[in-house]
């Protein structure tokens, strides 16, 4: 973003504040240049900050300039001379398709005259813009266009309905009438590209492609723009190419924002050929396709399935009765082998009618077959990752609550092991059952009858046959790992111990905030909602990123952890593009409450005893139970949770198909040198940078350069830094597990731009 430009818009904006409404501001915003590029660089830097997140501005924007101008190199796949944009707000997009088109005719039409008079703005001055409604008025526009493109308003009713040309159909959605009525004013070569409604996939999209078919136009591709990347609404979309040729089958794929992603999606379209990657791109029945998350993941269920040794089980045989309830009727008789399923939200299939969490909502009983599953294993295979995938594909499309299609999970296949393999697994986790509550016999012995423990300890003795601590140190990123095992490794006193444990807390708090604060920064619209108001949150505190704190970590870690919940339960898409995981468990971890218990807790700890002088040896004990209780809950917390979520440091890469394939480096557990594993992504990684990767995901999170694995200077062994604060110029790291070499200053690149995007918008400071 140009820096330059975004301060001088906000000394704009503080000049004119309370004296325009925002129309105004962003026309005089504009008319500060006279070249229409210039313009374009304005709003685009006016969209990335004023206008970035999905506060409405009047209706006048839709989609981010990304999508904008993926749009505009999609529509210039073809020859064309003239391009009308039906609804075309302040041209940004017939902006962005002029320049790629060298259209000789460029046109566009807006309801909103004001808006259209700064739609000239940005556009030669060859391009008309007509105030007025193409469906119902009457414009000097030509006769036939060779490109059609709009992003029009969604969910927009007409004020009167309209009847698409050569069908019977009638239309009341402002953007289905006017790609309807775009199939008459196509040439004969022409296209329509029009940013619909992820509903286009349905019923309503039924009743979209039949009219247009009517009118001798055929649907060419369906490009998914996932939620989050669409202003004034958190919905998917889809981006439709239509023209005169037949198509078999259509084009499908996912947008994304890296670039190279991008030109694999339009080589792909423009050849009309799969890519290696369903993102790349997919062809399929257009009376089959149900769109593109479901076809997604339908192939990570088998990828996944495949991996795990499962094999199809189809549900016809799976299951011998079904019966729909509603409210009051999940009050039903129970059989041995039943399962219930709720066919509408998030709720979890359980074994019995009661423990329905929504009881308003309609679920569905499941009566199992005993001879091919257990209702008890198949219940928890239906919550686990694998289970989740499985009822993404035979949900609903567009629907904004989860609804899965009872005829579609009927069916479909699931993927399970055998009959008497679920029953060892069962057995196990019975006996695990059996263990914890062993374990909480022995608790509640110690609590009442604290005098009298020997009995207890030698049932301790009995069920703790080895420390299994070690085997959960190398199933962490290396950052934390490094830390627990110089304790583990310390021969010192048990004040030095408890020096360790507490770096590890804070180190803790630093590698959680980073990993928020990098997903948090992946999405800009995400980003623009919300940077202002962390910032005054840190400052409220009397923290800041000059300083790095623990209690700075704490403070980013409180604000975000609550959005990230919520995004998480709202839209689980979104949040999963965030941290670049399909891993739901790996995202309850990561949201985990007893998180934000811990920092607070081990934070008090420090400041009443690493800051309260000297303690005497009653106090250090106390305080290293604690500590210790603490790591014991992280542990809790994390499980294995990272082998579905390394720390990564990519190195050499091939690119096959579109595919980068890389050889990283798993930055994970005790020791170095780290293994190097392969892994393939769709999008690139930068060298050396530190990333976070679902080996079962196809994207990486780059984590902001606040933690350095690296050589150290003197020795350089690989050690881990943590951010600590600016000094002069340049920025002070510390290691907290290396102590030959524990302190660098240095300047990084990198380092200062992560710090630098901390500031709120319109900061100069």
């Amino acid at each position: 973003m140009n820096e330059s430009l975004v301060n001088k818009l906000f000394e704009y904006l503080d000049a004119r504040r309370g004296r325009s409404t925002i129309s105004d501001n962003l026309r005089g915003w504009l008319e500060m240049e006279s070249d229409s590029a210039k313009r374009r660089e304005c709003l685009k830097v006016w969209l990335e900050t004023v206008g970035a997140g999905h506060s409405k501005e009047g209706g006048e924007f839709l989609s981010t300039p990304e999508v904008a101008t993926f749009m505009a190199k999609l529509g210039a796949q073809g020859e064309g001379a003239s391009v009308l944009d039906p609804a075309c707000g302040v041209g940004l997009l017939l902006s962005l398709v002029s320049e790629e088109l060298s259209a000789t005719t460029i046109h566009g039409v807006d309801v909103n005259g004001q808006v259209a008079d700064m739609a000239e703005l940005l556009l030669p001055s060859t391009a008309q813009v007509f105030h007025g409604n193409c469906l119902y008025d009457s414009l000097p526009l030509q006769k036939c266009y060779d490109l059609i493109i709009s992003e029009p308003p969604f969910a927009f009713r007409l004020r009167k309905p309209f009847a698409a040309p050569g069908s019977d159909e009638i239309f009341n959605d402002t953007s289905d009438a006017l790609l309807a009525w775009s199939s008459s004013k196509l040439s004969p070569t022409g296209r329509a590209v029009f940013l619909l409604s992820a509903s286009c996939i349905g019923t309503r999209g039924e009743k979209l492609w039949k009219s247009l078919g009517a009118a001798g136009l055929n649907l060419r591709a369906l490009i998914h723009v996932p939620s989050g990347h669409l202003k004034a609404t958190a919905i998917e979309s889809y981006i439709a190419v239509a023209d005169r040729s037949h198509h078999e089958t259509i084009f499908t794929a996912q947008y994304g924002s890296d670039e190279a992603l991008q030109r694999q999606i339009l080589t792909h379209y423009q050849s009309h050929q799969p890519g290696k990657h369903p993102a790349q791109g997919r062809l399929v029945s257009p009376s089959n396709f149900r769109g593109f998350k479901v076809l997604a993941a339908g192939e990570r269920l088998h990828e996944m399935a495949k991996r795990k040794g499962l094999k199809p089980v189809p549900m016809r045989q799976l299951i011998l009765e079904h019966h729909v309830l509603k409210g009051s009727e999940a009050a039903v008789v129970d059989g041995a082998n039943d399962l219930y399923l709720p066919l509408a939200g998030v709720g979890n299939a359980v074994l019995h009618p009661d423990s329905l969490t929504a009881k308003s909502s309609k679920a569905v009983r499941l009566v199992i077959n005993s001879e091919l599953a257990d209702a008890r294993f198949l219940t928890a295979a239906l919550n686990d990752d694998l289970g989740r995938l499985f009822l993404d594909t035979v949900t609903l499309p567009s629907a904004v609550v989860r609804q899965i299609n009872l005829e579609m999970l009927l069916g479909a296949d699931f993927y399970l092991p055998a009959i008497d393999v679920q029953k060892q697994a069962l057995d196990t986790i019975s006996r695990v059952s059996a263990l914890r509550a062993e374990l909480d016999e022995i608790e509640s012995g110690v609590w009442a009858h604290p005098a009298k423990i020997d009995k207890e300890l030698q049932q301790l003795r009995r069920v703790n046959h080895e420390d299994t601590l070690e085997n959960w140190l190398e199933g962490l990123p290396f950052p934390l790992a490094s830390i627990l095992w110089r304790y583990r490794a310390c021969n010192g006193s048990t004040k030095d111990k408890n020096e360790i444990l507490l770096h590890f807390f804070e180190a803790l708090a630093e590698f959680w905030a980073t990993i928020y604060l990098s997903a948090a920064k992946s999405d800009r619209e995400f980003w623009a909602d919300h940077v202002n108001a962390l910032a005054t949150t840190v400052e409220r505190g009397k923290l800041s990123f000059d300083m790095a704190t623990f209690g700075l970590w704490k403070c980013v870690i409180e604000f975000l952890s609550g959005k990230f919940r919520k995004l998480l339960n709202d839209d689980a898409d979104r949040c999963t593009s965030l941290f670049r995981t399909q891993s739901r468990d790996v995202l309850e971890m990561l949201f985990d409450r007893r998180l934000l218990t811990i920092l607070q807790t081990s934070n008090s700890i420090r400041n009443n005893h690493a800051h309260g002088g000297v303690s005497g040896v009653r106090e250090i004990e106390t305080a290293h139970a604690q500590l210790m209780d603490l790591v014991q809950t992280c542990r809790s917390v994390m499980g294995m949770s990272w082998e579905r979520y390394e720390l990564v440091q990519p190195g050499e890469c091939r690119i096959v198909g579109g595919m980068c394939g890389y050889k990283v480096r798993r930055v994970m557990g005790t020791r170095t040198p780290f293994a190097t594993v392969e892994r393939k992504t769709i999008e690139g990684m930068e060298d050396g940078k530190l990333h976070l990767l679902d080996p079962d995901g196809e994207r990486a999170l780059e984590l902001l350069a606040f933690i350095r694995v690296m050589p150290s200077p003197r020795t350089e062994a690989n050690a881990c830094y943590f951010y600590n604060r600016r000094q002069a110029s340049n920025q002070k790291f510390v290691s907290y597990h290396f102590e030959a070499d524990s302190e660098v200053e240095e300047f990084y690149a990198d380092t200062l731009a992560a710090l630098e995007g901390m500031k709120p918008f319109g900061s100069s400071t």
